[in-house]
């Protein structure tokens, strides 16, 4: 049970780290939301209601680039990594032997086969397309996962502006402060009139549809005890509260059996707590520079099509320069109407720089790479990494990254949640209390292992045409290891290679039964020839009688 000392020490730490954040961060943020996403992120204070909508959010884009590019890299993030109709994760042991016997194996596709259920009925495939979202362009993508009584789990994806975060003695992120809006009843609904504030109770009564903001904060509970029960002593403390409440009221305390946020991050510096370098970050200024260059184009062509004039005051209130217009003049009236200065815009060449800097920010969001996944379907993940090698290794941290900040975190998340409600078949006797692996086998991941099966190729070819020239090179060449890296990186099935053991008593049997031939080759020849001399004529007329009858006497 929280303390009003611990919940004041909480909601101290929100503040400090929420300001600190606001300096260092959200200005930052903000700048990218106005240009690539205007309607991500909440930035506004404790007094604005959600909700309403905003006619200038707009207002700083004008070439839309940089959004459909963001929109390309995200579907190809998405369905490179974790698509919606294919399998997109594999469970084994670590215990390789034990990954063969049947019944292992048999437990192991039928927990995988209920894990994608659950991924489909739930709300996670469209979920999901944010935090992906929220990292290529503001370089995090927090996402919870809640116990749900229909669907067994509810993800809830948090936008930028929205959180504030803290990272552990190893620069995980382990403490999670979230506020989002809630109307006054729906506030009175979750967590009970009693718990509310007595301005939240007014509210409820008298305007239920008025917007009450609630702060979250999800951590790790220190004084955890494992052999006590109940929601306020669990590893991972949840703790609600309002807005601008007294400060030692709160809403809600629980917890978790396993962390229910993910917090993958794009590239993370040093002990940052948020990420950073993304597509969006690295962009920004190519998407800057393109907004001006189209203002400047159409403020071009709009000098040419209407320039600016110089008018005899004397038509002043009375000229028509509209198309048809007649305009009645004396013949005192002499004076000229004519242009303020000459204008000849290069118009083409600023269309060209703008098309320059439109193929920049695609490539940023490596678009091409992400549209081939997209488009070609058929696409092998082998194709994929010979065409975008260099794409992919420049990927290959964030990929990495994604694996063990957010799909691995989920997966734990899941399986837990599962295993808890009795929704899993019970495992066969002999592996439980055994730790299961989990491979990902979505394109994108085969892609990545597939980049390393290039430079194995490449090796195994130029010690072939080397080889030519000097075959003692082959000595150099460890064809065991070099198989069995590659068949790792290729993702094949490990049954497709014999075990070393294996291997070495085929070997020792093949030179056995080799020796075997030799020695039978050997002593069919001597026999061969030991019968070929004892039928070898002896008679005066022979050949070596010849041969003999021209020596010299002794």
């Amino acid at each position: 049970m929280i303390t009003s000392e611990k919940l004041r020490r909480l909601k101290r730490r929100y503040k400090l780290k929420r300001d600190s954040d606001d300096a260092d961060w959200h200005s930052h943020w903000k700048d990218l939301a106005d240009f690539i996403l205007p309607r991500h992120g909440r930035f506004v204070d404790k007094h604005t209601q959600a909700g309403k909508g905003d006619k200038y959010k707009h207002s700083k884009i004008i070439n839309g680039t940089a959004s459909r590019a963001v929109s390309i890299a995200v579907s190809g993030l998405k369905g490179g990594l974790v698509p919606h109709s294919l399998p997109w994760l594999k469970l084994s042991l670590w215990d390789e032997d034990m990954n063969d016997w049947e019944p292992a194996k048999l437990w192991l596709h039928d927990v995988q086969q209920v894990m994608y259920g659950v991924f489909t009925r739930s709300n996670f495939y469209s979920a999901v397309h944010t935090p992906f979202l929220e990292q290529v362009v503001f370089g995090t993508g927090p996402f919870a996962v809640y116990e749900d009584p229909k669907k067994m789990i509810r993800c809830v994806p948090w936008t930028v502006g929205s959180y504030t975060l803290a990272t552990d003695h190893a620069g995980s992120v382990d403490t999670g402060f979230r506020w989002y809006w809630m109307t006054a009843r729906t506030v009175a609904e979750q967590f009970g009139l009693n718990n509310c504030s007595p301005h939240t109770r007014n509210l409820a009564e008298k305007n239920p549809d008025a917007q009450v903001r609630v702060i979250n904060a999800v951590f790790p509970r220190k004084d955890y005890d494992p052999n006590k029960a109940g929601s306020d002593n669990m590893p991972w403390a949840s703790v609600y509260w309002e807005d601008g409440a007294p400060e030692d009221s709160f809403l809600k305390e629980s917890g978790f059996n396993t962390q229910p946020a993910m917090f993958p991050r794009w590239e993370v510096v040093g002990e940052d707590a948020y990420g950073s370098n993304c597509p969006g970050m690295e962009m920004l200024g190519d998407i800057k520079m393109l907004q001006k260059l189209e203002r400047d184009k159409l403020a071009s062509i709009d000098k040419v099509v209407n320039p600016p004039m110089n008018i005899p005051s004397s038509f002043k209130g009375r000229l028509s320069l509209l198309p048809n217009a007649q305009n009645y003049v004396n013949a005192k009236e002499n004076e000229i109407i004519r242009s303020t200065v000459q204008i000849t815009p290069d118009i083409g060449a600023v269309a060209s720089e703008i098309r320059e800097v439109e193929n920049r920010i695609r490539q940023g969001f490596f678009n091409d790479l992400f549209l081939m996944i997209l488009e070609d379907k058929n696409m092998t993940a082998t194709e994929v990494a010979r065409r975008h090698e260099e794409k992919l290794a420049i990927l290959g941290p964030v990929l990495e990254r994604q694996n063990s900040e957010f799909l691995s975190p989920l997966v734990d998340r899941v399986f837990d949640i599962l295993m808890r409600n009795g929704r899993l078949p019970e495992p066969p006797r002999e592996i439980q209390g055994q730790e299961i692996k989990v491979e990902y086998t979505s394109l994108l991941a085969q892609a990545q292992k597939a980049v390393g099966t290039q430079a194995i190729e490449r090796t195994a070819m130029f010690a072939g045409n080397l080889a030519n020239f000097n075959p003692e090179v082959l000595d150099r060449v460890n064809f065991d290891a070099m198989l069995e890296e590659y068949a790792d990186l290729a993702g094949a099935d490990p049954k497709m290679l014999r075990s070393d053991d294996e291997a070495a008593e085929m070997r020792q049997q093949r030179k056995q039964a080799q020796a075997q031939q030799m020695m039978m080759e050997q002593a069919s020849q001597a026999a061969k020839a030991a019968k070929d001399l004892g039928q070898t004529p002896t008679g005066e007329d022979t050949a070596l009688n010849g041969l003999l009858d021209k020596l010299p006497a002794v």
